[in-house]
């Protein structure tokens, strides 16, 4: 990374944060240009894949306040602590994971043991497909540990992705991921995760209506153009 970075015209980093340990570290003579993680879901495809529906459809019709991770499923991510914690707050909340991984099977079969109704488990869906199963939520839960460098200053996309179906979010307290969403007031970040969907549940309206404000003052087209400007500036 060192030899390749010296070497380079422009480099670019994804959060402002790591540009600065970047510029210091390798002694840069000017900043690493941030282009923000910013994926939102367009073209949305409605349609649930006949096959989740018919899996899910019971699940679906649960008046109950509707948690969903999509993602890999993965041992560091708290899963286990996700499911315990729907579980623990009764048959007024229900929890969907979707998405593979190595610890599929390991939290499926927790899930199997609990035989509890509200929460379910199933393998990943095409990505566009993803938003139509997502929208039905009311909460998108994500989780980035602090143990390195690298997922202290995380710059996830999965952030963008939950605002661009309109889920306020439910993370762990990861600083940078705190920072982003207590700046727009998008979502909760607490270790207790009890606690934080609790507040997602009981701020649902205002976590909601901060997420269209979010989306229109974090433009992917913005980072664009930045991006346009810095690559100019090189070919000058």
């Amino acid at each position: 990374e060192g030899r390749a970075i010296k070497s380079s015209d422009l480099v670019i980093c994804a959060h402002e944060k790591r540009s600065e340990i970047m510029k210091s570290y390798h002694q840069l003579s000017t900043s690493p240009v941030v282009i923000r993680n910013i994926s939102y879901f367009t073209g949305i495809n409605n349609q649930i894949p006949q096959e989740v529906f018919e899996q899910c459809k019971d699940f679906f019709d649960i008046p109950a306040f509707f948690v969903v991770y999509a993602g890999g499923m993965l041992y560091g991510r708290k899963l286990e602590l996700l499911i315990d914690a729907i579980d623990k707050l009764g048959p007024e909340y229900k929890l969907l994971l979707v998405g593979n991984g190595p610890a599929y099977e390991s939290l499926k079969e927790k899930i199997d043991c609990l035989n509890n109704i509200n929460i379910k488990i199933i393998t990943a869906v095409p990505y566009a497909n993803l938003a139509s199963i997502l929208k039905k939520a009311d909460a998108g839960y994500m989780f980035y540990p602090t143990d390195t460098i690298n997922n202290l200053y995380c710059a996830p996309n999965k952030i963008f992705e939950y605002a661009s179906v309109g889920l306020p979010i439910i993370s762990n307290l990861n600083p940078n991921v705190k920072q982003d969403i207590d700046q727009s007031n998008i979502g909760c970040c607490d270790n207790n995760l009890v606690d934080a969907i609790n507040y997602v549940k009981n701020n649902k309206k205002v976590l909601k209506k901060n997420i269209d404000s979010f989306i229109e003052s974090n433009n992917v087209n913005d980072e664009m153009d930045k991006l346009n400007k810095a690559i100019k500036l090189i070919l000058e």
